[in-house]
């Protein structure tokens, strides 16, 4: 069974005693052949924990749309004896709780070690889809919808984030850069999701794939479409409080 909760921060610490240790010992290790190949080994057994700790941190699954409202539609008897027609939105399954309250979660699952970043879904936007659909406001109703995706994708990454960076994935990283830059390679250049900072291009892909199943908000032929516009404004107008 694989569990790095105490392995890691001990191999860490191992990594950076054992460098003082040589560049006590021996000043210009790093350019000794013996000591060359101990730190590509601390390297490559880094990168491999490092690899296989992120590839199990799981989002919560982004919901579909009836998941978060349903559109209730059930024809009435006609009479005036029988049950009423029925057509109305209400909270989906992925919002609602068995006791009629809303538990509707968002974050994201490190497996190994079971440790996890999540939060919960304020009522507000979820009321406010459930008003437009029942004012049979289509457009309105779309426009929520974009927006409650643009704050799904913007939490849950926030998320990931922060377990990449709970669980010591940020410490191992910056100790593979900095025994890569003893050995004189070239440094781990930071991608998307290592917790390491924010960038738009980031965030604009978030975006784009959970409101839309695209890779990017840009519109073909390089211009920005209706929809591009709408959900980069929604982006820029995110409150800074992610929780």
């Amino acid at each position: 069974m694989f569990d790095h909760r105490f392995t890691l921060p001990a191999y860490l610490e191992a990594v950076a005693l054992r460098l003082i240790v040589l560049g006590v010992a021996t000043p210009a290790f790093s350019s000794e052949r013996q000591a060359q190949e101990e730190l590509d080994g601390m390297i490559a057994r880094l990168q491999t924990i490092h690899d296989k700790i992120m590839a199990n941190i799981v989002s919560i699954k982004r919901p579909a749309p009836q998941e978060v409202v349903f559109h209730d539609v059930e024809p009435g008897s006609g009479e005036s004896s029988g049950p009423p027609a029925v057509d109305e939105y209400r909270l989906g399954n992925w919002a609602a709780a068995p006791n009629g309250t809303i538990d509707a979660s968002v974050g994201a699952v490190e497996e190994f070690s079971a440790f996890a970043a999540i939060g919960h879904w304020d009522s507000q936007d979820l009321f406010g889809l459930i008003a437009a659909g029942n004012q049979q406001n289509e457009d309105l109703l779309g426009e929520l919808f974009i927006h409650f995706y643009a704050k799904h994708a913007t939490r849950t990454l926030a998320r990931r984030k922060e377990v990449y960076a709970d669980v010591g994935l940020r410490a191992a990283y910056n100790t593979i850069n900095q025994l890569r830059r003893l050995r004189g390679l070239p440094l781990l250049q930071q991608v998307r999701n290592l917790g390491m900072s924010w960038s738009l291009g980031e965030v604009d892909s978030a975006l784009a794939t959970s409101a839309f199943g695209k890779p990017s908000t840009a519109g073909q032929h390089g211009e920005l479409d209706r929809i591009s516009v709408r959900i980069s404004y929604t982006c820029l107008t995110l409150p800074c409080r992610l929780a």
